[in-house]
């Protein structure tokens, strides 16, 4: 049960390993986890008076991990770890559906930092527009150089 759950829900799963000079045993613990259990999500319609339909779909995600690491040493570490994902899909569907548009975009953002200071951010955007128009009733396509 825990393995389908993980697969399902997992996003990123990452190990670092610093070792400490003194040989003792480096302790930690999760001081707060912040995640809902799903992404929030949502969709809507709106119809132009000529017939012109457009659907939106919404998604997103943040989650936030921060955790207290205690070296071998004694020394304290507060590690903080972020991600907020979202992804966005418009459909137009216009001119008695000769024309049919879509726009969608996907954006994440990632950052870990170690007592404030960042250690690693990663930021991403892949926007997306196809457009799909058809010829009108009666033409043919034909090709020419």
């Amino acid at each position: 049960m825990v393995c389908s759950r993980l697969l399902r829900n997992s996003h990123l799963i990452a190990i670092q390993v610093i070792t400490d000079p003194s040989g003792k045993q480096t302790k930690g613990k999760i001081t707060s986890y912040t995640a809902s259990p799903f992404g929030q999500s949502s969709a809507s319609a709106s119809t132009a008076p000529n017939g012109d339909l457009n659907i939106t779909v919404t998604a997103s995600r943040t989650l936030r991990i921060a955790s207290e690491i205690i070296s071998g040493s004694g020394k304290k570490t507060e590690v903080v770890w972020s991600q907020a994902l979202s992804y966005s899909n418009t459909q137009f569907y216009l001119d008695d559906l000769n024309v049919q548009n879509m726009v969608q975009q996907s954006k994440g953002a990632s950052l870990s930092t170690h007592n404030g200071v960042v250690v690693t951010s990663d930021a991403f955007e892949f926007p997306t527009e196809i457009d799909f128009t058809g010829l009108p009733t009666g033409c043919k396509p034909s090709l020419s150089n």
